[in-house]
């Protein structure tokens, strides 16, 4: 099995050390991030500015990744860094992965709920794409720069990650992650405007968290496969970060009850055969650099 990285550390792991620099790290995220967010749950800031602290609060898992890249005054830490953010050269195979998987997850989610239940198409940004073809591309480069992966991946995938697989083996680093991920995203079911506020007016609000962790661990895990078989390629992450949150605009069937069920009920059983056909892989203590 292809291992992160190049080069293989040597070095005594020191399992303290580390779990400090991810407490540390995901501490200084989640507080750094929801005080970003806070002015958009109040009257008293305007527009304007609630909308650039939430766009800059998306982005403190990878500002933050960063900083503490900076201030560890590690030298090989940054061009690592760098190497795993520009590491574009890998396998096709795991490129279709990245842009394919979750459309086609999605789309099938919609036919199998169309079936059953009679499911009416509706999408945010198919009538955005139909009237010319030439937004399609923007548009992923918006989800690529601001919805997300670019703001959370190079902290998520780029740093938080590799330092997990020091602790355990890459499937219970990603269950961690997942519920880290989800977390992280709770204030949104009370912020207006955001998906997550959409799904706790649908469900109720303790129905769609855990609806929501359920489906963030088990992306998470698919993730983690890409990672790991792209040797560390943090752009194969945001690509597919990417084109989910694409494609979750394409398909606007988590909103449905059936459909929800039926995508995590497929996400489930996809998840499951990845981990049985791979259980060397998510089971296995990798040697990482970090």
């Amino acid at each position: 099995m292809k291992q992160i990285d190049d080069q293989m550390s040597q070095n005594l792991i020191k399992p303290d050390s580390i779990m400090k620099e991810l407490i540390v790290y995901f501490s200084l995220v989640y507080l750094l991030t929801w005080l970003c967010w806070a002015p958009s749950f109040s009257i008293e800031f305007s527009h304007l500015t609630q909308t650039i602290l939430l766009n800059l609060g998306n982005f403190m898992p990878s500002i933050i990744a960063a900083m503490l890249i900076v201030c560890s005054m590690k030298k090989d830490d940054v061009p690592k860094m760098i190497s795993r953010v520009f590491r574009i050269r890998f396998s096709f195979v795991w490129y279709l992965f990245a842009i394919c998987l979750m459309p086609v997850l999605l789309g099938t989610a919609y036919l199998i709920t169309y079936f059953i239940t009679g499911l009416e198409f509706q999408s945010l940004l198919l009538p955005i794409i139909i009237p010319e073809i030439w937004p399609l591309i923007p548009l992923v480069g918006y989800f690529i720069a601001v919805q997300g992966p670019l703001g959370e991946e190079l902290g998520w995938r780029g740093y938080a990650l590799p330092k997990l697989f020091q602790l355990f083996n890459p499937f219970k680093s990603s269950i961690i992650l997942g519920i880290v991920w989800s977390f992280w995203h709770y204030p949104k079911f009370l912020l207006t405007g955001t998906i997550q506020f959409e799904l706790a007016g649908v469900y109720g609000i303790m129905i769609a968290i855990v609806g929501y962790t359920l489906y963030t661990v088990l992306l998470t895990l698919m993730i983690t496969l890409l990672f790991v078989k792209t040797n560390g390629s943090v752009w194969a992450v945001m690509l597919f970060h990417a084109i989910s949150n694409f494609s979750h605009g394409l398909f606007t069937i988590l909103l449905d009850t059936s459909g929800a069920v039926i995508m995590l009920m497929l996400m489930m059983l996809l998840t499951f055969t990845m981990v049985a056909k791979n259980k060397e892989l998510y089971f296995k203590q990798l040697i990482v650099s970090c």
